[in-house]
């Protein structure tokens, strides 16, 4: 999961108040029963989801390349609640551009109907004279909304960045009480995207290997020396691109970067490990 911006104040065209008003007053009578119309949700305002995530799950960060489906997901949940049977769902929230993100069809059925909140749910917004849901009880970063103290993660409006980090086996871990939430309700650990994440690193690490087994066989011969400089050097920076918001796991990259000494050179024996640890310092300064 990595913080993404989007234009609150900037709906695709399919959500602008002009498409979505009689729907929305609709919803306001219907409750959880109005049938939502899914077709909002495909063409501009499914194609935007995807700039804005780079392709990828807002929650488990894997791309359609990887095969998952993604989809139009609601972060606050529009049909009844698992928590609270009572609870009707955000039925007002169904069209609203910032309770929209984008999630892989794994993800999006582990949340399901979930929404833990710390602070008091709201049940139903509060109306304007026009006879449609106030505008507290209906964006994300509104005061109402934010007094719930909503236990799921969103890339949105939290920097989700200092709630988790990721360990050298492909497994993220939570720092805080909601991170800890979020990783388990959606299955962030799912043995599928911790094999995915570590295969990355595991692929790098085995290059380095064969680098260093040419290099300790000819430490006498330049040419040789000159290879595995270089040879670290694509590598290096293959490791670098690992943290491209683009990317797979880039929060995972990021870890693989920044921590290149727990990740990667600790895999090898203390006179490699500080061979590597150099080569890397050299190679950060554009001087390998």
């Amino acid at each position: 999961m990595i913080s993404v911006t989007k234009e609150f104040d900037n709906p695709p065209k399919g959500l602008l108040k002009s498409v979505t008003d009689s729907l929305l007053k609709e919803v306001l009578e219907t409750k959880n029963e109005h049938k939502f119309n899914k077709s909002i949700y495909r063409g501009k305002t499914l194609d935007e989801l995807l700039a804005i995530y780079k392709n990828k799950c807002a929650y488990c960060e894997t791309n359609t390349l990887a095969g998952a489906t993604l989809q139009v997901e609601h972060y606050r949940p529009k049909a009844k609640l698992i928590e609270d049977k009572e609870h009707l769902g955000y039925y007002w929230l169904a069209y609203e551009w910032t309770n929209l993100t984008l999630g892989c069809s794994i993800c999006n059925q582990n949340k399901s109907n979930s929404f833990p909140v710390e602070g008091n749910r709201v049940f139903a917004p509060n109306l304007t004279p026009d006879g449609v849901a106030h505008w507290d009880f209906v964006s994300i970063n509104s005061e109402v909304l934010l007094a719930e103290k909503a236990l799921f993660l969103n890339p949105e409006i939290d920097k989700v960045e200092e709630h988790f980090i990721f360990m050298p086996d492909g497994t993220i871990k939570g720092l805080t009480n909601r991170a800890e939430i979020t990783i388990n309700k959606l299955k962030l650990n799912r043995e599928p995207i911790v094999f995915a994440r570590y295969k990355s690193l595991k692929e790098l690490i085995a290059e380095i290997k064969e680098l260093l087994h040419e290099f300790l066989l000819n430490m006498g011969n330049n040419a040789a020396q000159e290879r595995f400089r270089g040879g670290l050097n694509v590598v290096f920076k293959r490791i670098a691109k690992l943290q491209e918001p683009e990317n797979n796991y880039s929060r995972f990259g990021y870890f693989v970067f920044y921590k290149f000494d727990i990740f990667v050179a600790n895999q090898f024996e203390p006179k490699q490990k500080d061979l590597l640890l150099r080569m890397f310092e050299l190679f950060k300064k554009n001087e390998l």
